[in-house]
């Protein structure tokens, strides 16, 4: 239910800054995108497993050829293993909120992202029985 109402919060925070940063007047385009994925963390010794299951949406305004300002929020499951250090049934849930610049190289793009975030790990602790965050 929390990363529920973080995600809402996100989505109402991009569409409140969305007209602030689009210039009425230009005709610039979007990039919505959808990730799915599997991933996870080496350094911990309970959970270290590279088959947990997440996802990651963001919208990005292009402003000039090349450079994106936008929103990214996503969901990384870590519960794989059954635990993630001292925690079970744990989720980490971001937002991110910067810029791109990108280099197109002619066979390949590539770029510099700098942006600012936060995270919430979530998850029961083992033996404690209460939520962690």
């Amino acid at each position: 239910m929390r990363a529920r109402g973080f995600l809402s919060a996100v989505a109402l925070l991009l569409v409140s800054v969305a007209p602030v940063v689009a210039d009425p007047g230009d005709h610039s385009s979007f990039n919505l995108n959808l990730i799915g994925g599997v991933g996870g963390s080496p350094d911990v010794e309970e959970g270290d497993g590279f088959r947990n299951t997440g996802y990651q949406v963001g919208f990005s305004l292009v402003r000039e050829p090349g450079t994106l300002v936008g929103v990214r929020v996503g969901k990384l499951d870590l519960d794989d293993k059954g635990r993630f250090a001292n925690l079970s049934e744990a989720e980490l849930t971001y937002a991110v909120a910067g810029g791109e610049y990108l280099f197109n190289e002619g066979y390949y793009v590539s770029g510099v992202f700098l942006g600012l975030g936060a995270y919430r790990l979530d998850g029961q602790r083992i033996g404690l029985g209460g939520d962690s965050e």
